[in-house]
């Protein structure tokens, strides 16, 4: 989409601000029902941005659903300022009440996802910075800001994008909770640390190493509230606080 900076202005006015993250500021815009994410860069001159369109859409012919590539480049005076993306519904994992999270469906929609990360993995692509871009939500999962991740040719690049997946997932679900309760059993300690680790083997032992521990199948991770930890540590997944 090529376009004046000032009809760009105007579009955004109307258009509800999501956040703000490294790379630049989102907004939903419910006329299209997309996403139009603008970069830093445009409001700040000093920073420097040479993205040209085909810079934008080099994975828009990569066909997956939990990855929300960009589908369509804003362009000004034949620079990239940003792009438009598809809008999902859900929370971000940071934004989400870990403790009234529904177990069950959160464990379908990870493995559910998995084929799309063996996806991009057979196309050559490096995930980069997703721990606080994926969303969850009725629909499933999602990753967003894609925008950053670049093609490599490692030939270890599907156990990379698999850790850093499964590592964001065993993070959200241990960290600065459960710490203490996963390094008291030595195998789940292990699983916990493993970088190659099956995921859906983590958190099926994880939540019935929890359900032994309280007595009952847990579904939620409040009913395991004896097992949260005693003491505080520093966090290594930022969450918001949630009331």
């Amino acid at each position: 989409m090529e376009i004046k900076r000032y009809e760009l202005l105007q579009i955004l006015k109307k258009s509800k601000f999501l956040g703000t993250g490294g790379g630049g500021t989102a907004y939903y815009n419910s006329k299209i029902n997309k996403v139009i994410k603008i970069f830093h860069s445009f409001n700040e001159p000093c920073l420097y941005n040479s993205y040209k369109k085909e810079d934008i859409l080099r994975f828009n012919n990569i066909q997956t659903k939990i990855f929300i590539f960009p589908i369509e480049a804003v362009i000004i005076d034949d620079i990239a300022v940003g792009y438009i993306c598809d809008y999902v519904k859900g929370n971000t994992l940071q934004n989400i009440n870990l403790l009234s999270l529904n177990l069950n469906k959160f464990v379908y929609f990870v493995n559910e996802s998995l084929p799309d990360i063996k996806e991009v993995s057979n196309n050559k692509i490096a995930l980069y910075d997703i721990a606080y871009n994926i969303m969850f939500g009725d629909d499933g999962l999602f990753i967003i800001d894609t925008d950053d991740y670049f093609f490599s040719n490692k030939d270890n690049l599907d156990k990379l994008n698999n850790y850093i997946f499964n590592d964001s997932i065993k993070t959200f679900l241990v960290d600065n909770y459960f710490n203490e309760f996963v390094n008291s059993d030595k195998l789940l300690k292990e699983m916990y640390s493993d970088k190659e680790c099956d995921i859906n083997d983590f958190m099926l032992y994880f939540i019935n190493s929890l359900s032994e521990y309280i007595g009952v199948k847990i579904n939620t991770l409040i009913e395991a509230f004896p097992a949260l930890n005693k003491n505080y540590y520093e966090p290594i997944f930022i969450r918001k606080r949630i009331r």
